[in-house]
């Protein structure tokens, strides 16, 4: 008698396992889009994983936050997956909508913003090789904010052409040939070189018809279509041995 009771005891705690297993799992992913206010520490994988249940699904959210967007300016503009900013505000699709937003189209978008940054860079260096500094503002805004080595920030466009002015004039005959580009979401890297001949003052002297080149490795952040933020750096110390400035180490 003990014995079939502790065996009807141990059925009984076992369905209640099972059944305490199946009410702690995930739920459901949900049927209707919601709103989202993004919090320090969210990423859309793991958005997407909670309310879609799938990680990969995060391009969804991407895909209809853009399009409330064009809407509703109040919600964010996903330009880089892989950056979001606490206060945004998300539309997460519900899980019918999400399935039906195909991977590639997002993919495309992205291969889209990539080449779109690519192009600005290229006409700013267009706009620079050729003097039409005036046209700048096609490319760049005008509260851009230019970093330099040692924590200088040039803030404005008005300021960074000032600050080019000083040097880039005794530059003659300059070109650009761009080595590498690496672009992700708002985000563009390049590596170029610059070649020119120098004519003017340097370091107290002047100097006349010297031939110099030097390397730079740029990261931008583009947005609508123009440089919002730019970190540059560059190798001055080797023009500078190529102006007769002599090193000892």
């Amino acid at each position: 008698m003990l014995k079939r009771t502790f065996v009807n005891l141990l059925l009984v705690f076992a369905v209640l396992l099972t059944l305490g297993v199946g009410a702690v799992s995930a739920a459901p992913p949900a049927q209707e889009g919601l709103t989202y206010t993004v919090k320090l520490g969210d990423n859309l994988w793991a958005l997407a994983e909670k309310y879609l249940g799938n990680g990969s699904a995060y391009h969804a959210i991407v895909a209809a936050t853009n399009a409330k967007y064009g809407e509703d300016p109040s919600f964010a503009n996903i330009e880089n997956p892989s950056l979001i900013h606490p206060g945004w505000k998300l539309l997460i699709p519900g899980a019918e909508e999400a399935a039906e937003v195909p991977v590639a189209a997002t993919l495309q978008a992205q291969a889209d913003q990539a080449a779109r940054n690519k192009e600005v860079m290229h006409e700013f260096l267009g706009l620079f090789q050729t003097g039409k500094w005036e046209d700048f503002d096609q490319v760049i805004a005008t509260d851009c904010v230019l970093h330099y080595p040692g924590g200088v920030d040039v803030v404005g466009l008005d300021a960074m052409v000032a600050n080019w002015a000083v040097f880039f004039p005794k530059l003659k005959d300059l070109s650009a040939t761009v080595h590498a580009e690496i672009s992700e979401g708002d985000i563009l890297i390049e590596f170029l070189t610059f070649e020119a001949t120098y004519e003017g003052e340097f370091m107290g002297k002047q100097v006349s018809g010297v031939p110099i080149k030097y390397n730079q490795v740029e990261m931008l952040r583009i947005s609508g279509g123009k440089i919002v933020e730019w970190w540059v750096e560059q190798d001055r110390l080797w023009m500078a041995e190529q102006l007769g400035m002599k090193l000892t180490w």
